[in-house]
């Protein structure tokens, strides 16, 4: 009997042994649930920052040469270049191939565009500016993920009691802040011009992908999650010396799309925005379908999304400047038309404009012309108001940054320096006339629909009346 009793005992341990260990190998979540969350998720956040950072790590740019037409051609000329640290280690990149880009249409061919790209090697300089990972939250008490967001903040050393622009950056999905920073190499244009860099981060507990929910009817009304944005630049702006009517935002895939969300509900404080293969306005309302409307645009006219959500507010004007890979098969071409016709809305001096054209193409090794630049400028009083670029042979992807980074492309113009060379130009003037009074939220994602707001006129009244919003 005692035999027995131990065999007993041995298969039992040895059952749970082996059940053990085949728990191992169970998939973490089913095939068909990951289809179904890849816009939207619930798993529990596992912290901000996941991949080892690159921050400290950047190229060094090396010299470059812009084109500017003269007479027939374009004539190369040599433009600043960055002395290097003796410790520093050697340069990477190779120049713009000389005397090999061409241009067509009117003005000059962008620096950004014909710009070679270097690339990455082990030895990298360290950025002169600093960096810091912080969070905004209503109050210390309050740590729900849908009250809080984590954001990286990059401040440039030349950063001192003089107002600098701010530049919100909104990462896509499946990317980190720092992931983001370092494909982008945006910390590293914040040091050549000057202007402070917010990374805000979304939260895996928000979205199992990080994407940001742009889709939910919160989010396409300028609640939810845009308000939150919304209050952490305004936390950011209370604590360094922003200007505040240089606050430009820029966004990639689902980033692109909360961005447009901030320039529809939050014109007074978003002076311009830049978009990167970014998803037509008001497409969906729900994961699938606006994974369906990634794929074929709209199928509503897209300026009725935007007649709908603005309302009876006064139109104020929004410059952009939208860029988008002729070959993303995630986020098809059709939302880059579909977005150009909504900003004809939120701009009603360029409605009826007819866009200048112009191409950027390099001389190939066989002596073919290769376009690498598809650009059209709709102009109001020969002013570039929305800036439309279309990057042949370009897929989901950033154009021109730090291919090592997910998202991101070691190929093609430099969107980043593209997108500054647009946003520098525009700032947003206050007015006299008070905002229309909106429904806001508080940043739980529960309507507050029996309290309307009026923010004052001036931005940095709007700005504290936000922070007070968010504060009570």
């Amino acid at each position: 009997m005692n035999i027995l009793k131990q065999v007993a005992i041995t298969a039992n341990r040895l059952a749970k042994h082996v059940g053990r260990q085949l728990l191992l190998f169970r998939p973490r979540r089913s095939p068909l649930l990951g289809f179904a969350n890849l816009l939207r998720g619930t798993r529990t956040s596992r912290g901000l920052i996941e991949s080892p950072s690159r921050l400290d790590q950047p190229y060094w740019p090396t010299p470059h040469r812009i084109w500017t037409p003269t007479g027939e051609g374009m004539t190369p000329r040599i433009t600043k270049q960055h002395s290097k640290p003796a410790a520093a280690g050697p340069w990477f990149g190779a120049r713009a191939p000389r005397g090999g880009l061409h241009g067509s249409g009117p003005g000059r061919a962008s620096s950004a565009a014909t710009r070679g790209r270097p690339s990455l090697g082990s030895a990298r300089p360290l950025l002169r500016g600093r960096w810091k990972e912080t969070d905004y939250s209503p109050s210390k008490t309050q740590a729900r993920p849908a009250t809080r967001l984590n954001y990286g903040l990059y401040l440039p050393r030349s950063v001192g009691t003089s107002p600098v622009p701010l530049v919100v950056m909104l990462h896509g999905c499946r990317q980190t802040v720092k992931e983001f920073a370092q494909g982008t190499r945006m910390n590293l244009l914040a040091d050549e011009e000057g202007f402070v860099v917010l990374y805000p981060q979304q939260s895996e507990s928000a979205n199992v992908y990080r994407c940001w929910n742009w889709y939910e009817e919160l989010a396409q009304a300028g609640e939810g999650e845009a308000a939150l944005i919304v209050a952490t630049i305004a936390q950011v702006s209370a604590q360094h010396p922003i200007d505040l009517s240089r606050i430009y935002v820029i966004g990639l895939s689902a980033g692109a799309s909360m961005a447009m969300i901030l320039a529809i509900h939050y014109p007074h404080l978003v002076a311009a925005v830049g978009l990167h293969s970014g998803v037509v306005f008001g497409a969906a309302n729900t994961p699938m379908a606006g994974f369906g409307f990634m794929r074929h645009g709209s199928l509503d006219a897209p300026e009725n999304a935007v007649h709908s959500a603005i309302g009876d507010a006064s139109v104020l004007g929004m410059p952009a400047v939208l860029i988008h890979g002729d070959r993303d098969h995630i986020v098809h071409p059709i939302n880059l038309e579909q977005l150009v016709t909504q900003f004809k809305v939120l701009n009603p001096s360029i409605a009826n404009s007819t866009p200048a054209l112009s191409t950027v193409s390099h001389v190939a090794p066989d002596g073919r012309h290769v376009e690498i630049l598809q650009r059209q400028d709709y102009l109001a009083d020969e002013k570039s108001v929305v800036r439309v670029y279309t990057i042949p042979d370009l897929e989901h992807a950033w154009s021109g940054g730090d291919g090592t980074a997910p998202f991101h492309s070691g190929e093609g113009p430099d969107a980043s320096e593209l997108m500054w060379e647009f946003l520098e130009q525009h700032r947003r003037q206050a007015d006299g006339d008070p905002v229309a009074a909106r429904r806001l939220v508080k940043p739980n994602g529960r309507s507050e629909g029996s309290t309307a707001v009026v923010l004052p006129s001036s931005n940095i009244g709007r700005l504290r009346s936000c922070l007070a919003i968010f504060s009570g």
